[in-house]
C-alpha cells in the first residue's frame, strides 16, 4: 500500500535533512519532534515549502501536528496522503478519528461511510448511527444497531441505542425490552437505571420513571452525578420540589458538590434535561465518554463526547466535558472555547466560566485569571468557590501569603453559610504552612481531619510537617502510615513514611522506603534528596552523591540549591574547614 511506502519514504527524507541541518543550519527535525510547540512549527514550515504539496511531506506534516496535538491540522494533512491512495483503510479511519475528535462532524461522514461500505465497523458504524439519529430516521437507526454486532463498547452503546431508536417509533415497550438485557452484563446497573427512568419519562410513564429515581435516592453509597442531575430536573417538572431538595441533599451528604447540579430560580419550571430519541442517544454517548474519562482513556472519550455534542450542540453538560477532556491534554486555548460555549448566565454558567479562568491561567496569562475570578466573586457574594479556586491559583504560582488572603475570605463565606469545608481548610493550611505560620497552619490541618476523616493527603502534609518539626513523631508516624495504606502507590506519601524513619535513627528501613518513593515518583527533586541522605547514613556514600546530584538536575527550589551542592560535595554536616577532600571521601 502507499502508505508503507510513504513511511519509508518519509524515514528517508528525515535522514537526508538530519544529515544536512549541521552543515546548511536547516531545522533539525528530531527536536521539533521532541518539542510539541516546535512540531506544530514545523508541520507549518512544511506547508510553506512545498514538502506538504507531496505524499510524504503532508505524512511527515500530518505527524507533527498530532504529536503536536494540532490535531485540525493533521486531519487536513492525512486527508491529502489518502488522495494519493483513497483505498488505504488505516488512513481513512485514522482521518475519520481526527475530524470527529476536533469536531468537524460533517467531514467525517464520507469517511465513515467509505469505511461502512469497505466492509469495516466500529466506530465508523457508530458515525453512521449518530447519523441516523441526528436525522431523525429512527428505523433506519435500529436496524444499523441491530446489524451492528461488532461496535466497540457495543455492550452498552447496543442496547441503549436500541432503546432509544425504538422510543424515536413510539415504542416504549420495545425501548424497555432493549435495556433489559443489560441486566444480564455486570456493571451497567446504575447506566441501566438511568435509562429506564428517562426512557420512562421521555415515553410519558413519570410513575415509573418516580419509582426508579427514588431507588437511587435511598441507595448506599455514591450518588452519581448524573443521576443526581436528571433526578432533581424531573421532581422539579413533575412539581415536587420536596423530593427534589431530598435528592440534591443526598447527593451532597453521599459525596457530591452542588455547584453542577441545576435549580431554577423562584418557581419556575426547567426544561427537561433529555426531551426525546435524540437527546436519549446524545446521552447514551455522554455517559460513555465520561466513563472513558474517569478511566483516564481522554483521546476516547473526547471522540465519544464529540459524538454527543453532534446531537446535543447546546448541552452545558457536554461542553463542559469536552473543555476538561481538552485542558488533561494541554490544549487550553481549545478548552476556552468550548467552556464559552456554555451561555455565562445558563445555571451551569458559573461552572464554565470558573473554568475557563483556570485555563487562563494554565495558558500563561495568569493576570487575566486572577481578573476573571475577582469579577465571579464579587458578582456572586456568597459563593465561595470562585475564590476557592483564585487561592489554589496563587498557591501554585506560590504567592502563599495571597493564598491565605484569599483563602481567609472563601472560609468567612463558608462560615456565614453555617458551613465547613474540609478540602478548603487543607488548601489553607497548605498556604499558611509555606508561609511560616505554622499555628494557623496546624489548627486547619486538624480541623480538616476532624470534619473531613482519615483523608490520606492531610494525614501526610500534617503528619509530615510535625515530623520535620520534631513534633508529635509517634503519632505523625500512626498518621502516615494510615494515609500510606490508604494510597499505597503514592511516592510522595511513602516519602513521608521514609522520612519518619531517617529522623527517628531508622536508616535501613529508611532506604528500603525511600527507595520506593523514588521509583513511584523519579522526577522528584525532595524524594532524590532523601534518599541521598539515607544513603550517606548507612555508608552508600557514592549512591548518595549521586542521588543528591540527580537531585539538582530536577529543579530543586532555589534554597535547596546552595546545600545540595554542598552536600555533593562535602557530604551531610556541610563544608567546614577540614572536610573538603578532591576525591570526594571523607
Amino acid at each position: 500500500m502507499l502508505l508503507k511506502a510513504i513511511f519509508h519514504r518519509a524515514a528517508f527524507v528525515g535522514a537526508v535533512v538530519l544529515a544536512g541541518a549541521a552543515a546548511t543550519g536547516s531545522p533539525n527535525i528530531a527536536s521539533a519532534a521532541a518539542s510539541e510547540k516546535g512540531a506544530s512549527a514545523e508541520a507549518r514550515a512544511f506547508a510553506a515549502d512545498g514538502w506538504g504539496g507531496s505524499a510524504a511531506g503532508a505524512y511527515l506534516a500530518g505527524r507533527f501536528a498530532e504529536q503536536s496535538y494540532d490535531l485540525s491540522r493533521a486531519a487536513d494533512y492525512f486527508a491529502r496522503v489518502l488522495e494519493y491512495d483513497p483505498e488505504d483503510v488505516d488512513l481513512r479511519r485514522r482521518v475519520l478519528l481526527l475530524l470527529t475528535s476536533v469536531g468537524r462532524f460533517d467531514e467525517s461522514l464520507e469517511h465513515a461511510q467509505a469505511l461502512v461500505g469497505a466492509g469495516q465497523d466500529l466506530f465508523a458504524r457508530l458515525r453512521l448511527i449518530v447519523e441516523e439519529f441526528r436525522t431523525g430516521n429512527f428505523d433506519r437507526a435500529e436496524e444499523t444497531l441491530e446489524a451492528a454486532q461488532t461496535l466497540r463498547y457495543g455492550g452498552f452503546i447496543r442496547p441503549t441505542g436500541l432503546a432509544w431508536a425504538r422510543l424515536g417509533q413510539g415504542d416504549l415497550a420495545g425501548a424497555r425490552e432493549a435495556l433489559a438485557t443489560l441486566r444480564e452484563r455486570p456493571g451497567f446497573a446504575t447506566l441501566l437505571e438511568l435509562h429506564g427512568a428517562l426512557v420512562a419519562d421521555v415515553g410519558g410513564d413519570t410513575d415509573a420513571a418516580a419509582e426508579i429515581y427514588r431507588r437511587a435516592i435511598e441507595g448506599e453509597g455514591p450518588l452519581p452525578l448524573r443521576v443526581a442531575q436528571h433526578a432533581t430536573n424531573f421532581f422539579l417538572r413533575q412539581g415536587d420540589r420536596e423530593t427534589a431538595r431530598k435528592v440534591y441533599e443526598a447527593f451532597l451528604r453521599r459525596g457530591g458538590t452542588g455547584s453542577l447540579i441545576e435549580w431554577p430560580d423562584g418557581d419556575e419550571v426547567p426544561e427537561p434535561l433529555v426531551a426525546n430519541a435524540v437527546d436519549g442517544m446524545s446521552e447514551v454517548l455522554f455517559n460513555l465518554a465520561g466513563a472513558l474519562y474517569e478511566e483516564r482513556d481522554t483521546r476516547s472519550a473526547m471522540l465519544y463526547g464529540r459524538l454527543a455534542s453532534a446531537l446535543r450542540p447546546d448541552s452545558s453538560m457536554i461542553h463542559l466535558l469536552l473543555g476538561e477532556l481538552l485542558e488533561t491534554q494541554g490544549r487550553h486555548a481549545e478548552a476556552i472555547v468550548a467552556y464559552g460555549a456554555v451561555e455565562p448566565n445558563a445555571a451551569l454558567g458559573r461552572a464554565a466560566r470558573i473554568r475557563i479562568a483556570r485555563s487562563l491561567d494554565d495558558e500563561g496569562r495568569t493576570d487575566e485569571a486572577i481578573a476573571a475570578f475577582r469579577a465571579l466573586a464579587a458578582e456572586y457574594p456568597d459563593d465561595p468557590e470562585p475564590l476557592t479556586q483564585l487561592g489554589h491559583v496563587l498557591r501554585q504560582h506560590e504567592r502563599f501569603a495571597e493564598a491565605v488572603d484569599v483563602y481567609d475570605e472563601a472560609v468567612a463565606r463558608m462560615e456565614s453559610a453555617g458551613k465547613s469545608d474540609a478540602a478548603l481548610l487543607y488548601a489553607r493550611g497548605i498556604a499558611l504552612e509555606r508561609s511560616n505560620r505554622w499555628e494557623r497552619a496546624e489548627k486547619d490541618l486538624l480541623k480538616a481531619l476532624e470534619i473531613g476523616g482519615e483523608q490520606p493527603y492531610v494525614l501526610n502534609y500534617l503528619g509530615y510537617s510535625w515530623v520535620d518539626r520534631g513534633m508529635h513523631v509517634e503519632r505523625a508516624e500512626e498518621m502516615i502510615r494510615k494515609a500510606v495504606s490508604l494510597r499505597p502507590q503514592d511516592g510522595f506519601i511513602a516519602d513521608s513514611l521514609g522520612w519518619v524513619y531517617y529522623q527517628t535513627g531508622r536508616f535501613a528501613e529508611a532506604v528500603d522506603e525511600l527507595e520506593r518513593a523514588v521509583a513511584l515518583e523519579p522526577q522528584d527533586p525532595v524524594i532524590n534528596e532523601h534518599l541521598g541522605d539515607a544513603y550517606w547514613k548507612v555508608g552508600r556514600r557514592f549512591e548518595a552523591r549521586f542521588q543528591w546530584e540527580r537531585a539538582l538536575r530536577l529543579e530543586p527550589e532555589e534554597k535547596r540549591i546552595v546545600e545540595l551542592r554542598a552536600k555533593v560535595q562535602c557530604g551531610l554536616g556541610g563544608c567546614s574547614a577540614g572536610r573538603k577532600t578532591s576525591d570526594g571521601s571523607l
